[in-house]
């Protein structure tokens, strides 16, 4: 074989791989092209008729609150920046008490006389430091009383703590400022709202502040 024919040959073969690499390119692209054939398949069209009979909504989207709602055990506490405990400034015999439990009083009022030495016979007159209801009464008259023993424990009603024993789980969603509704055992059918006002994780306890109107509610009805 002359070189002329050999470089016929050479040329032929090149055009045979050639063709043969098209062909191959060509049939892959068809295969690459199938699965989009039959997404297309799988697209549904609707026309006015159908749309007719189905309600659509649409809503633009945008950021917004979840409510949740939270249950705990709890109960209804004085609030301690409404109460006053009263005890005598001096060491006597209590030999009058004007006041009893829940009797309302207010500022000024006088609750009882104590009889001291340091007075030259003149009663020791306890007056109320705030208006309020008496919730305890930690005395009798005949008693000998001192800084140390506590007469009366006088609290606004009006304005009251709920202490709600909230699970671990949940009080990190207890917020300050939110809004929270609770019914006591004196009203079971009522529901009442209070603010909640502090949190406490350590003893897992969240604190809300209450204010009950004219409602008259004691720490003992919760």
């Amino acid at each position: 074989m002359n070189r002329h024919h050999k470089k016929s040959l050479r040329a032929l073969l090149l055009a045979l791989a050639f063709a043969a690499a098209v062909g191959c390119s060509k049939h892959e692209t068809a295969e690459r092209a199938e699965p989009a054939e039959k997404h297309e398949e799988n697209i549904v069209t609707l026309t006015k008729e159908n749309l007719d009979h189905i309600e659509i909504k649409t809503e633009p989207v945008a950021l917004g609150n979840l409510d949740t709602t939270i249950k705990a055990a709890g109960r209804v506490s004085e609030n301690l920046n409404k109460t006053a405990k009263l005890s005598s400034t001096l060491e006597g015999r209590l030999v009058k008490l004007n006041y009893d439990l829940n009797d309302r009083v207010k500022t000024g009022d006088v609750l009882a006389l104590i009889q001291t030495p340091e007075l030259l016979g003149r009663p020791l007159e306890l007056k109320a430091p705030i208006d309020g209801v008496i919730i305890d009464r930690k005395a009798t008259t005949g008693e000998l009383v001192s800084k140390e023993k506590e007469i009366y424990v006088i609290s606004d009603p009006a304005d009251l703590w709920v202490i709600a024993e909230v699970k671990e789980r949940d009080i990190g969603a207890v917020k300050v400022g939110q809004d929270a509704t609770f019914s006591v055992l004196a009203y079971p059918n009522e529901t009442s709202r209070a603010r909640w006002c502090a949190s406490a994780i350590k003893s897992k306890r969240s604190r809300a502040r209450w204010k009950s109107g004219s409602k008259s509610i004691t720490p003992t009805d919760a």
